[in-house]
């Protein structure tokens, strides 16, 4: 469930309804909700949504291409060499539908190619303008931001048509009984369940590698990372948590010390499900029981890998 932001999603839903190619900012501290209203807004339209990774250049070209030729069932498009190839591919298959493109985290990609803005900015003169893209771009660098959109001698300072800047989202007393009472209605079968809200602050450790934990989650707003050896040099995130998802199933399920970190990347609600009530949840969730099981092979990957590890030292 999704609460708040009614003003921001209304000023996007204009923009939007507006028609024709726009560039539209959305900018905020790290845990305002920036990629969670983005993903409330796209949600029955038509969206290319990447977010980009503090890597190198090539590593976000070819997660960028690889959701883009995915969007569009693909298969034989090799991933693209350039950036420039990948958006225009992308504003010839559109042509004049109506296409939401969010580049999020978009200082990742400038900061690892030199030469990435001179070419953006040529694309958006050139091919972009005449398009029906309407084109998202977030950062939580707000001096990044300024200085790529906003300040008088900005490069793109003229084609942007809208900006938003998001202060932290709080959650008070009235919203989390609100999410509650929505949980209880909207749930199949929730109120058997002994239903128990948590609110988690962005940055919190939710669930830590090593301990033992009886209780399973599930995440009604907000969106968390899932580590294996969190805070080493060996660091690997597994997976990236958003609304909906379920984790801390292994402990609950075996009685072993959990096996990964998971952490807020964002201000959060949770629900807790506890292990006398598991077996309800599961029965009247289905969808749910489907993500438990992909986070568990996730898991049995992952310690296949180091099994190898350790054998081929």
């Amino acid at each position: 469930m999704f609460i708040g932001r009614t003003k921001e999603l209304a000023e996007l839903e204009r923009a939007y309804n507006k028609g024709g190619f726009q560039i539209f900012t959305v900018c905020g501290v790290e845990g305002s909700g920036k990629t969670t209203i983005l993903h409330e807004f796209c949600k029955n339209k038509d969206v290319i949504f990447f977010s980009a990774v503090h890597k190198n250049n090539q590593i976000n070209l070819t997660r960028f291409s690889n959701i883009v030729l995915s969007h569009y069932r693909d298969n034989y498009t090799k991933p693209f060499m350039f950036w420039k190839e990948a958006f225009e591919y992308i504003v010839e298959k559109s042509q004049d539908n109506r296409l939401i493109l969010v580049l999020d985290d978009f200082n990742e990609i400038v900061e690892h190619n030199a030469i990435f803005m001179s070419i953006f900015q040529n694309l958006i003169e050139q091919r972009f303008k005449t398009s029906e893209i309407f084109m998202i771009i977030t950062d939580s660098d707000t001096k990044f931001m300024q200085e790529t959109f906003f300040e008088s001698t900005a490069p793109l300072n003229r084609r942007v048509t809208g900006k938003i800047y998001l202060e932290r989202f709080v959650l008070d007393d009235n919203s989390v009984r609100l999410l509650q009472d929505n949980a209880v209605e909207t749930e199949k079968g929730i109120s058997n369940v002994r239903l128990k809200m948590q609110k988690v602050s962005a940055d919190e450790v939710i669930l830590r590698k090593g301990e033992i934990n009886n209780d399973m989650y599930k995440i009604i707003s907000g969106k968390a990372l899932c580590y294996f050896k969190h805070d080493t040099e060996d660091e690997y995130l597994l997976a990236s948590l958003k609304e909906g998802s379920c984790f801390g199933e292994y402990s609950l399920l075996t009685g072993k010390p959990g096996i990964y970190t998971v952490t807020a990347f964002t201000d959060m609600l949770i629900m807790k499900i506890t292990k006398e009530d598991f077996d309800t949840f599961i029965a009247m969730n289905a969808k749910n029981a489907i993500d438990i099981m992909h986070n568990m092979a996730r898991m049995l990957n992952v310690m296949a890998l180091n099994i190898d590890l350790v054998r081929n030292e």
